[in-house]
């Protein structure tokens, strides 16, 4: 799939999967089941290209935000702030979409931006008065979002590896 028009089609799907998985928890619980959306985001990112992290999570947040509009400027800023950090890292990372992808060093790339999140979004919410400071409780849900980080790396890894390079990209490049 080559075309721009199937590319975008699958962000926005991307995007929707992402909506719907936020959508049955409620906040934070939703925070400590990011795999779906470190997956989804990375593979945008793959997928897309530059950028394509960031377009994954524009839907993903624009729905989200309907969805729970007490919390619309949080959760469009942080979505966007996770897909800009997915993107970074795969840069950083040097992790191209037309490669296989080494597991450990995609691993570490989902592992960082999703701590970075957990703590930048706990520590907004606590800041402006949305939750109390319950520390055991905020070390859990960052121990349990970075594990998911991790996992989700593992699993892009995988499936880029064995099924979606070849898909995209025409073979093992």
């Amino acid at each position: 799939m080559n075309s721009a028009g199937g590319k975008v089609s699958l962000v926005a799907l991307f995007g929707v999967i992402i909506f719907l998985s936020k959508a049955v928890l409620p906040t934070p619980l939703d925070k400590t089941v990011i795999l779906v959306q470190g997956l989804l985001l990375a593979l945008g990112g793959l997928i897309v290209g530059r950028l394509g992290a960031v377009y994954t999570a524009a839907i993903g947040g624009m729905l989200t935000a309907l969805w729970r509009p007490g919390f619309a400027p949080f959760t469009l800023t942080f979505a966007l702030l996770y897909g800009l950090t997915v993107d970074l890292s795969l840069t950083a990372f040097n992790l191209k979409s037309r490669k296989l992808l080494p597991v450990r060093r995609t691993m570490i790339a989902l592992a960082l931006p999703t701590a970075f999140l957990g703590v930048a979004s706990m520590t907004a919410m606590v800041a402006l008065g949305f939750m109390p400071m319950v520390l055991p409780f905020y070390l859990a849900i960052l121990g349990i979002g970075t594990l998911n980080g991790v996992v989700a790396g593992y699993l892009t890894a995988v499936l880029w590896n064995k099924y979606l390079a070849s898909y995209f990209y025409g073979g093992k490049t």
